[in-house]
């Protein structure tokens, strides 16, 4: 366990988590950060692939039986160019559950053949408003475009962007009071990299561990329905991030769960409920150790709504970090929550067995 506010925990963390944070990876094109991660995994595994759907899998054979999958889904929330206007503009779709609320005026990067273009979702200024009533209204992702500085179509082809072609959310890291991380696509990066140091610290094991870094994810759970079909799992659990509460718009009906209190275990999601006998489980080596936790209900889900109804069904518990602005341009967590959930998912690897 760390102590908030450790500057040189903070410091070592980001030396390893800003390359992972950085890498563009919209679902489908997970690539980078699929090969990114490889290489710092392939060490440590018994055996590591990529499959079809660009799941990158990494086992660690067991002493005895069971088969524990742990799976962090390797996408982020994106866009992807639908057309290419005559002016030079570019129109986009939405990949993954993203806010209308929060897209004007955002700094993005298209992916185009010939390298990254970057550009800006425009926006209509008050100044040129005609209607004060039009100041109040959201303006769907259909209607706004993104400039990258092209004056026609035949432009923005010469600059390499065709359609199909990804987009991402800039990002700026910022670290709050030295004990909180904030930035875009913390959901779920932070589960890869506490994936990633598993597999780093993870000793010699009694279960068959499967370690899924998913693709996918944000567009349906996609990459963990093949993979758990293909891995065929005994006991799953999700490492992903929790909508947390602990801020003045937040209902009281869900996010009971905050920021610096410990990893998450989701008991009643929108696509899942808890394997009870998976969760007393988790709870009991949580206790064991002396790592704090909480429970949560919440909405969304994890990549075991998908993993729990595979093949004869696989029991499943998500472990998930508490974060606060979900699916924002700043999401928040803190790396006490983010080493305590570390610090659980190697004990409940070494207490699992059948």
């Amino acid at each position: 366990m760390i102590d908030l506010g450790d500057f040189e925990a903070m410091e070592s963390f980001l030396k390893s988590f800003l390359p992972l944070l950085m890498s563009p990876g919209v679902p489908g094109r997970e690539g980078d950060v699929t090969k990114w991660l490889y290489g710092r995994v392939k060490p440590h595994a018994d055996e590591i692939h990529v499959d079809a759907l660009g799941n990158l899998i990494a086992v660690k054979e067991g002493r005895s039986d069971g088969h524990l999958m742990l799976v962090a889904h390797t996408d982020e929330l994106g866009l992807v160019v639908s057309n290419i206007l005559d002016e030079g503009l570019l129109k986009f779709k939405k990949l993954g559950g993203i806010d209308d609320r929060v897209l004007a005026s955002r700094h993005v990067i298209v992916h185009g053949m010939k390298g990254p273009c970057e550009g800006v979702i425009g926006w209509t200024p008050p100044h040129l408003v005609i209607e004060p009533d039009e100041m109040k209204k959201v303006v769907g992702w259909q209607d706004l475009f993104i400039d990258v500085g092209a004056e026609s179509a035949d432009e923005a082809f010469e600059m390499g962007i065709r359609i199909g072609d990804p987009i991402t959310f800039k990002k700026q890291l910022s670290v709050l009071n030295n004990k909180l991380v904030a930035s875009r696509a913390m959901d779920d990066r932070v589960g890869c990299w506490i994936l990633m140091k598993f597999m780093e610290r993870v000793g010699s094991v009694k279960a068959k561990i499967s370690a899924v870094f998913s693709s996918q994810e944000e567009i349906g759970f996609r990459g963990a329905t093949t993979a758990a079909f293909a891995q065929d799992p005994s006991f799953a659990v999700a490492v992903d991030t929790g909508s947390a509460s602990g801020f003045p718009m937040a209902p009281q009906a869900l996010g009971s769960f905050r920021v610096g209190r410990g990893p998450v275990l989701r008991i009643v999601d929108s696509r899942m409920v808890v394997s009870v006998k998976a969760k007393d489980f988790i709870v009991k080596v949580a206790e064991k150790g002396k790592i704090p936790y909480q429970l949560g209900v919440t909405g969304g889900s994890t990549d075991v709504a998908a993993v729990q109804l595979a093949r004869k069904g696989v029991m499943v518990c998500p472990i998930c970090i508490p974060l606060k602005y979900s699916h924002s341009f700043g999401e928040v967590a803190s790396l006490a929550d983010i080493e305590n959930t570390l610090s659980l998912l190697l004990q409940v690897a070494e207490e699992y067995r059948i």
